[in-house]
């Protein structure tokens, strides 16, 4: 679990069972685990408020082949040695291995719709039958748990909470709620709620290590990740030259 920079940004590259293994370390702690991906780092590169919350993460994890790649490549150009796809690790992947967690792990869900974050608490409570699963949907369920300063989570006392409200949705969420959330270790998810709860076809796993996973994503739902996969990446690019020059002058030393 090496601490590395790339393009200025924190990762922490982890295999699954790494991050299982981390979430089970510390049941007491407020910890943030966060991933990167091209969309993320081009967010990351755009929008101060975006990096605020990175700088708030524990654990920064490798969640899209072309981070690794270009990662592998810096590393290989500086002499470095290389990580392995493993550390490729998307959200289902790390969250379908919990197995090794206490038996009264209590697990959260706050995010998707209200019938979809119904059926991911139950395949959930179908797969870890000895955790304890409760879900608030993104949207009324939300609304009153920020309204009554979230009581009810606070009451539930969990253990580890998946926050799925879509990037940078779910950044934004956390970064403005921080301080005022109970002591637990948060995870962004992005989709992975409506993907456990079968509300969205999941991806067989080997694309992601190919890195074709996007492909199946995008003739899923061409609508609403056409921008994401065919036009955002062009402009990463630029923007990330942009970025780094900027880091590099507010850092000079006059």
């Amino acid at each position: 679990m090496t601490k590395i920079n790339l393009w200025h940004m924190r990762i922490d590259p982890m295999s699954p069972a790494e991050v299982a293994t981390w979430i089970a370390s510390d049941a007491t702690s407020k910890r943030l685990l966060l991933n990167h991906n091209l969309h993320s780092t081009y967010l990351f590169t755009k929008n101060r408020e975006f990096r605020e919350v990175y700088a708030l993460a524990d654990k920064v994890i490798i969640d899209g082949l072309p981070v690794l790649l270009v990662l592998n490549l810096e590393r290989r150009l500086a002499g470095y040695g290389t990580f392995s796809r493993n550390v490729r690790c998307g959200s289902t992947d790390w969250l379908l291995g919990l197995h090794g967690l206490p038996h009264e792990t209590r697990l959260a869900l706050i995010g998707a719709s209200a019938g979809s974050n119904d059926a991911a608490v139950a395949a959930l409570e179908r797969k870890y039958p000895t955790f304890q699963v409760r879900g608030w949907d993104g949207y009324a369920q939300l609304q009153h748990l920020t309204r009554t300063d979230f009581a009810d989570l606070n009451e539930f006392s969990p253990d580890l909470v998946l926050i799925g409200l879509g990037m940078p949705k779910q950044e934004s969420f956390i970064l403005k709620y921080w301080d005022r959330l109970p002591s637990a270790t948060y995870a962004s998810v992005g989709g992975a709620i409506d993907q456990i709860s079968g509300h969205q076809k999941l991806a067989p796993r080997w694309t992601g290590k190919y890195g074709i996973e996007w492909i199946w994503r995008l003739l899923s739902d061409p609508r609403r990740l056409y921008a994401r996969y065919l036009i955002e990446p062009f402009r990463l690019i630029p923007s990330t030259m942009r970025y780094r020059q900027r880091v590099r002058d507010e850092t000079k030393v006059i």
